[in-house]
């Protein structure tokens, strides 16, 4: 008879019989929940960082994505709730979108700024030449991110990330 300090306390009829086929790893998964699956993301939004790269650079110019998207309610862009990558955890997918997501939030205020007064009509002439001004330089910016995009995905041996991206958008 093995020692006292082997043997297991008993288990209920059924606790953990599993087919032969299933993994250790999947067998003590079991047995911590109590049979009960381990919640994952759905696979539907998973994404690969090449894509959320291209989502930030719509943004930055103004559109919505799958991913990346404006809402109204806000007014902000804010990102599909669930949308994961697999190497990031959900805080750090936050904190490196977090300010592709605010300057687009902020060219997309302007832009609506700028709507605003062009559609007044009557405003004064002082306040027309500021909105075109500003039109101007919000042109200007999102060509850069237009630029930037069509440079970083030009290369077929360049791998393109959100630190990279990140990195690339500062010399602006």
């Amino acid at each position: 008879m093995p020692p006292a300090s082997m043997v297991l306390p008993h288990q209920p009829a059924g606790y953990l019989e599993t087919p032969a086929t299933e993994s250790f790893i999947h067998k003590l998964q079991l047995s911590v929940s109590k049979g009960l699956p381990h919640a994952a993301p759905a696979p539907a939004s998973r994404t690969d960082e090449h894509e959320l790269v291209k989502s930030v650079f719509q943004v930055l110019q103004g559109f919505d994505t799958p991913l990346l998207y404006w809402d109204k309610n806000v007014p902000a862009y804010c990102e599909k709730p669930g949308t994961y990558v697999s190497h990031l955890s959900r805080a750090s997918l936050g904190s490196v979108l977090k300010p592709f997501l605010f300057a687009a939030t902020c060219l997309k205020r302007v832009e609506l700024f700028v709507g605003k007064v062009r559609s007044c009509g009557h405003g004064t002439p002082t306040l027309s030449a500021f909105a075109s001004a500003v039109d101007s330089w919000l042109m200007r910016l999102r060509e850069a991110a237009l630029k930037e995009e069509e440079k970083s995905f030009i290369s077929v041996d360049r791998t393109v990330t959100l630190l990279a991206l990140t990195d690339s958008m500062s010399r602006y």
